[in-house]
């Protein structure tokens, strides 16, 4: 990956009206402590300035040309245990002195922050939508509770509820998540808020290959906990 691509971040160059998401890049910055409880392979080179002061909470902020003495300028807040994106702020118009002000703003609630390579802010900024899986409708004040995943060639959909949940316009609030229940949909479904449902498959009638897939995924995100 090259660009800022997929979900929010790939939203954030279409969005600052560069050619086709081409856009100089003139920095990218997290929170150090952003590797913390994450298996990061050695090879890639990618450091972490501030080891064990993190939490699962990562704040990532993008810089792009705009012009020829301006920046497009994209924040994202993402659980990189599971969840994902919570929370995006911009993109704004700065310029260089406001950048600066605002990465400091930005980055108040950390001990430090970090210029790091793009590949590694793309690889932090998704969870369980890195993995497949939609995130469903905001409820109220914008609260989500849950994840859903298609399987066409099952004609099957997954979905998993957890609690507390988040809120997509909050950037705190959120404490630890518990998954509340799985269960399988005759049917493919678009994110939406899914109640117990009535016409939840019983785990005999669920394909095989649908059913390992969602196994597999909640092993995943068990072992990001630990």
């Amino acid at each position: 990956m090259d660009h800022i691509v997929a979900g929010a971040v790939q939203r954030h160059d279409r969005r600052t009206g560069g050619s086709g998401g081409e856009a100089e890049l003139i920095g990218c910055w997290t929170n150090a402590g952003w590797s913390d409880g994450l298996g990061v392979d050695p090879a890639r080179g990618w450091t972490d300035d501030e080891p064990g002061t993190g939490g699962g909470m990562v704040s990532v902020l993008v810089a792009r040309r705009h012009g020829w003495d301006k920046m497009t300028v994209g924040g994202f807040l993402a659980d990189v245990y599971c969840l994902g994106i919570k929370y995006v702020a911009g993109p704004d118009v700065l310029s260089e002195r406001d950048l600066r002000r605002f990465r400091d703003y930005f980055f108040s609630d950390y001990k430090s922050w970090q210029e790091v390579p793009l590949e590694l802010a793309q690889t932090l900024v998704f969870g369980l939508e890195k993995l497949g899986w939609a995130r469903g409708v905001p409820a109220d004040a914008g609260w989500v509770g849950e994840h859903s995943k298609q399987f066409p060639g099952a004609n099957v959909t997954a979905v998993i509820c957890y609690e507390e949940g988040f809120s997509v316009g909050y950037w705190e609030g959120a404490g630890d998540q518990t998954i509340k229940r799985v269960f399988f949909l005759r049917g493919l479904y678009t994110p939406q808020m899914y109640p117990e449902h009535k016409d939840a498959l019983k785990l005999a009638d669920v394909d095989p290959i649908p059913l390992s897939e969602v196994i597999g995924d909640c092993e995943f995100l068990l072992a990001k906990a630990k």
